[in-house]
This record gives structure tokens, C-alpha cells and sequence, in this order.
């Protein structure tokens, strides 16, 4: 059985990544102040190909621990 979950709360929500989230996250992903404030492995320029590669491995997790979050 598979259960997707998302939680919401005013104004944002909590979600599963989906494949149509690559050019939200690329366009936030490819910030150099996103990047300073991550580890060394955090890639700038953040690119297609890089969205794609971490899209493809959160949505294939058997167990839903990394998430998208929206906001409204």
C-alpha cells in the first residue's frame, strides 16, 4: 500500500517532490546565498541537470523523508 501524506498550514504546505517542481527548485536552488549557506557538495551554478538528479532520488525514497515546501 502507498500513502502520500502533505501537510498544510496557513499560507504554505508541505509535499512530496514532484517532476514538475525542476524549474521552481532550479530557479531558488541557483542562488549563491542558498549555496554559501549549504555544505561544500551543494552545487553553484545550481542546474536542469542537477534538479533532475535530486528529483529523481527523492522521488524514488521508499520512505517520504525529504520535502517540498510551497507556498500560497
Amino acid at each position: 500500500m502507498s500513502v502520500t501524506l502533505s501537510i498544510a498550514v496557513e499560507g504554505a504546505q508541505l509535499r512530496p517532490w514532484r517532476g514538475e517542481d525542476l524549474p521552481a527548485l532550479v530557479r531558488h536552488a541557483n542562488d549563491a546565498d542558498v549555496a554559501r549557506q549549504l555544505r561544500d557538495r551543494f552545487p553553484h551554478p545550481y542546474e536542469p541537470a542537477h534538479a533532475l538528479g535530486f528529483l529523481n532520488w527523492a522521488m524514488q525514497q521508499p520512505v517520504q523523508t525529504v520535502w517540498a515546501i510551497t507556498l500560497e
